[in-house]
């Protein structure tokens, strides 16, 4: 992922992908996320791995090498694994949080349009 000035960002942007045992999935996960569109915002993808014994964070590391990897140490569940990404992101500066699933897919303008409409309805 591209860096930008800080001149130039609208909004930091996180997207967090939980993963577990995931090596089946993350390739056609981050390569998706390779491709998203970032307007004019900073984007980190941060892969937040939840105790995985079949080798997904060294795949991560060695396939994915632009992607952030934190790792919990154990199985959190799913929202002790998430709450860990998401504190994580704020602490880091982040305006917004995305969350995913490792075996999601997303389209090129998910971001773009997803921050547009947070931006219209902050509540949302």
């Amino acid at each position: 992922m591209e860096r930008r000035a800080d001149s130039e960002v609208m909004h930091r942007i996180h997207v967090i992908v939980l993963t577990y045992n995931g090596a089946p999935y993350i390739s056609a996960c981050f390569d998706s996320l390779s491709k998203i569109e970032q307007g004019s915002h900073e984007v980190s993808v941060v892969a937040v791995d939840n105790g995985s014994s079949d080798g997904t964070p060294a795949r991560i590391r060695a396939e994915h090498p632009w992607v952030e990897l934190a790792e919990t140490g154990a199985n959190l569940g799913y929202a002790g694994g998430m709450n860990f990404g998401i504190r994580r992101a704020f602490n880091a500066g982040a305006d917004f949080v995305f969350v995913l699933n490792q075996d999601t897919e997303v389209a090129p303008g998910f971001l773009v349009e997803a921050v547009a409409a947070a931006e219209v309805e902050p509540r949302a």
